[in-house]
């Protein structure tokens, strides 16, 4: 009975999936007993199992290792191309910061400040990846120069330089913009550069405005505040593997706070300062880089971004509009097509267009459930030229109800026009989804909408990006141009 009693109480001290021992003896070549469990030796969390963590030499199951993250899906895609990245050296002239433990901060959904988000959605905690299929997903997009890469490997992202590479710099990025507001981004370093002059970063990307940036680089680890290209906080400290292994960035109450952590449970706050002008709208950021030339190829190895909690739902696309009255255009929306598009906001108005396929698309992803807008003009002496509102899909689902020689016509992701209609005084467009159905509508200036054509939607209520623009994919290379008004404002 005894003997019974000790054998139950090894077995119930062993950690979930760890052999039960009593000496180093009992266990296999590559482990120790450590607690009566047989742990296997490391030197950095690349060295364990998934869900586990290296901690004094050996490797431990990771907390709440059952948490779900959200799958992704997606090529596996090398960094592309891009103009280089201006990572200067960060200005130590600003005041060095304490370190504190940290306070109450949003480690969890249930923490966003409703205030801000009356129904917690929109937030950057809806950017989740585990990375464990084997491809970047759909939320991601790749950036940087010849030398850098970057793929899911053995359950992680990897972004890698080569020996000899200089002034490059690559990451992947948010597809979609999010709030910061109340919430936060984490992620987990599983094996730091070890190569001189090689940077890892994780960012909060305010475009223009300015960035949140941990930044890795010569054995330091600086937590930094960046408006408008100058720092209002800068802190570095040593960098140590297993007591920062967790990075976050996050916002509270009007507060920015940069945090570290050995398990993702203990928090220490490295800068708490207010928030910047552009913690609203932004991308994450996962990267590495070099401004010297690089003596060893490197990479760093990142896991488990914002799996530590439930997802927050993505936010209607009705609930964003646009009258186009500011002084300029909204950072709401992200221009894209050829080198010649414009996009011009003047008299309370914009026109997209001067190139073929030139689009304003909407720097958030929303849950689809209708949008809407009123065409002011559409382009003149080209019959191949359309203008279109739209929404796209990350599923490859998309649908356009666009204006083209004093018609209305309906398309689909199939490349089929699902209908010719005769434009009349319907100026108001929409694109609705009811259940599994897509419905084509719009009206005059006044009176009820008009269905025009319905169609399966097999893509559901999300997410979808929404547009408007010119699609002139056969033009004739004249400029050419569509005006709007009032985006989600009936």
């Amino acid at each position: 009975m005894a003997l019974a009693a000790l054998g139950w109480l090894i077995l119930a001290a062993c950690p979930p999936g760890a052999d039960p021992c009593r000496v180093d003896e009992d266990c296999r070549d590559n482990e120790l007993c450590v607690e009566a469990a047989c742990l296997t030796v490391c030197n950095s969390d690349l060295d364990c199992g998934r869900r586990e963590l290296c901690d004094d030499g050996v490797c431990w199951p990771e907390p709440d290792a059952d948490a779900a993250g959200t799958p992704d899906s997606g090529a596996d895609a090398a960094v592309r191309d891009a103009s280089s990245a201006d990572r200067a050296a960060a200005d130590t002239t600003a005041a060095d910061l304490p370190s504190t433990q940290d306070a109450a901060r949003p480690d969890s959904a249930g923490d966003i400040d409703a205030s801000l988000h009356p129904s917690g959605c929109g937030t950057i905690g809806a950017l989740q990846d585990n990375f464990d299929d084997s491809q970047l997903g759909w939320q991601w997009s790749s950036y940087g120069e010849s030398g850098v890469t970057a793929a899911e490997r053995d359950g992680r992202l990897e972004l890698s330089i080569g020996a000899g590479v200089a002034d490059r710099f690559g990451w992947v990025r948010s597809d979609f913009a999010a709030d910061l507001r109340g919430d936060a981004v984490s992620v987990r370093v599983a094996q730091a550069p070890t190569t001189a002059g090689v940077e890892a970063f994780l960012d909060f990307d305010g475009g223009q405005d300015g960035y949140i940036s941990f930044s890795l680089y010569a054995g330091g680890l600086a937590a930094i505040v960046n408006q408008g290209g100058s720092n209002t906080a800068f802190e570095e400290i040593p960098y140590d593997a297993a007591t920062h292994r967790f990075w976050r960035i996050g916002e509270v109450a009007g507060r920015v706070h940069l945090d570290t952590s050995p398990d993702r449970t203990s928090w220490t706050t490295h800068v708490d300062v207010p928030s910047p002008s552009y913690v609203g709208l932004g991308r994450a950021a996962l990267g590495i880089g070099a401004v010297d030339a690089v003596g060893a190829a490197d990479h760093v190895v990142f896991d488990d971004l914002n799996t530590d909690r439930a997802p927050p739902p993505w936010c209607q696309a009705s609930g964003f509009s646009d009258a186009f009255d500011q002084g300029a255009l909204s950072r709401e929306w992200e221009l894209f097509g050829p080198e010649s598009c414009t996009a011009v906001q003047r008299g309370g108005h914009v026109t997209v267009g001067n190139g073929e396929d030139c689009f304003l698309y909407t720097a958030r992803v929303f849950a689809f459930d209708q949008v809407l807008v009123e065409l002011l003009s559409e382009p003149q002496d080209e019959p191949l030229a359309r203008a279109v509102l739209a929404v796209y899909a990350p599923s490859g689902r998309w649908a356009e109800l666009g204006v083209r020689g004093g018609n209305l016509h309906a398309w689909i992701d199939s490349g089929a026009l699902l209908g010719d209609f005769p434009l009349l005084d319907r100026r108001w467009l929409r694109l609705r989804r009811s259940g599994t159905n897509l419905l084509f509508e719009a009206r005059g200036s006044a009176g009820p909408w008009e269905l025009l054509h319905s169609a399966a939607w097999s893509a559901g209520e999300g997410p979808v990006f929404a547009a408007v623009g010119l699609d002139c994919r056969d033009c004739d290379g004249d400029a050419h141009g569509a005006s709007f008004d009032n985006f989600n404002l009936d």
